[in-house]
C-alpha cells in the first residue's frame, strides 16, 4: 500500500533536486566567470610585457647594434648597415591570450 503522501514526497523531493542542480550551476557559472577574468588579467600582462620586449628589441636593432658595427664597418658600409638597422619596424608582438 501507498503511504498517503507519497506524491507530495515525490514532488518535494523532485523540487529538492531542481533547486541542488540551479545551485551547482550557479556555482560553475560563478567558477567559469572568475577563471575568464584571472585569463583577461594575465592576457594583458602578457601583452605589456611583449610590448616592453618589443621596444628593447626596437632600440637595440636601432641604436645599440648600429654603434656596435660602427667599430668593424667603416664609410659606405658602415653607412648603409646603419641605414638599414634604423629602417627595421618595432615588430608588433600580440598575445595570445584572448
Amino acid at each position: 500500500m501507498l503511504e498517503p503522501w507519497t506524491e507530495d514526497r515525490q514532488e518535494a523531493e523532485r523540487i529538492q533536486r531542481k533547486i541542488k542542480k540551479m545551485q551547482e550551476e550557479a556555482a560553475i557559472r560563478s567558477i567559469i566567470t572568475a577563471k575568464r577574468a584571472l585569463i583577461r588579467q594575465e592576457g594583458a600582462e602578457l601583452q605589456t610585457a611583449l610590448h616592453a620586449l618589443a621596444e628593447e628589441m626596437h632600440a637595440f636593432s636601432s641604436n645599440s647594434l648600429v654603434s656596435g658595427l660602427a667599430g668593424g664597418l667603416s664609410g659606405a658600409a658602415a653607412d648603409a648597415a646603419g641605414n638599414v638597422l634604423q629602417a627595421i619596424p618595432q615588430p608588433a608582438f600580440t598575445s595570445p591570450i584572448i
